[in-house]
């Protein structure tokens, strides 16, 4: 935002401490009174980026899912679905979900997405708690062509981002040794942020209707995993049930 705002453009930023709409996406009603405070605006360009590690401690939303879940897959579908239903997406607009893209790791398969989605429960291990979520994700973008075929999807794997956020998750003794572990493999939010908007306004990004993309501006395949059918499907299915069903009840006429 701070880069598109430097070269001209006019940005509208939102999360639960944004200082003009601040709202909290971790249920599917503060999704929807989102994308309510959003009428009358058109976007180009919509960036999807909010998300969650496991909280053990707390591990569910008020809407009962687990929180990884809710922000990194649920909140993202419900935004994006309002904004197209609203009419608030020029026609050819990109969407930008920012996840562990096309990230390959062992052990990962459709079945093992499926169960993870299913359990609604984070596994201990913060590779298994996160990256099968992030698969959902690219399977996900997969399918969003036939549903939204005007716009353009593309992934983005953002890199290693050294940002305050870890303070919520890592005990402050330990920081100090994160950082420093961290320190050679990662990079700057400008940097990040430079590169997405890099990769957004590419032409190479809009000459497919889903692509994959790394922080080093590479095109890449998604892990195999997610050109199965029937996970597409099941995601989608996954995701509509439940915004559906955590939807608030429409205003009494």
């Amino acid at each position: 935002a701070k880069a598109v705002e430097r070269a001209g453009g006019n940005t509208t930023v939102v999360g639960r401490s944004a200082a003009s709409f601040g709202f909290d996406l971790s249920s599917v009603a503060g999704c929807h009174r989102l994308v309510d405070a959003l009428r009358g605006r058109r976007f180009d360009y919509v960036f999807l980026t909010i998300g969650s590690w496991p909280d053990y401690a707390e591990p569910l939303t008020a809407d009962g899912i687990e929180k990884v879940i809710a922000l990194d897959l649920v909140a993202r579908h419900v935004v994006l679905s309002r904004l197209v239903a609203d009419g608030l997406l020029e026609p050819g607009a990109v969407v930008v979900n920012t996840l562990a893209s096309a990230v390959s790791f062992p052990m990962a398969s459709a079945v093992a997405v499926k169960v993870r989605l299913r359990n609604n429960r984070a596994p201990k291990n913060l590779i298994f708690a996160l990256l099968p979520v992030a698969l959902a994700a690219d399977a996900y973008l997969l399918g969003a062509p036939e549903r939204f075929p005007d716009l353009h999807f593309l992934g983005v794997f953002p890199g290693l981002v050294d940002t305050d956020i870890v303070k919520t998750y890592i005990p402050p003794p330990l920081l100090p040794i994160y950082r420093f572990l961290l320190w050679p493999f990662s990079i700057s939010e400008d940097e990040s942020g430079t590169a997405h908007l890099a990769i957004a306004a590419s032409p190479n990004a809009r000459r497919r209707p889903v692509s994959y993309w790394t922080y080093l501006l590479e095109a890449r395949f998604a892990h195999r995993a997610i050109y199965d059918k029937s996970l597409v499907d099941f995601v989608w299915d996954y995701l509509q049930t439940t915004a559906e069903a955590k939807a608030p009840n429409p205003p009494e006429p």
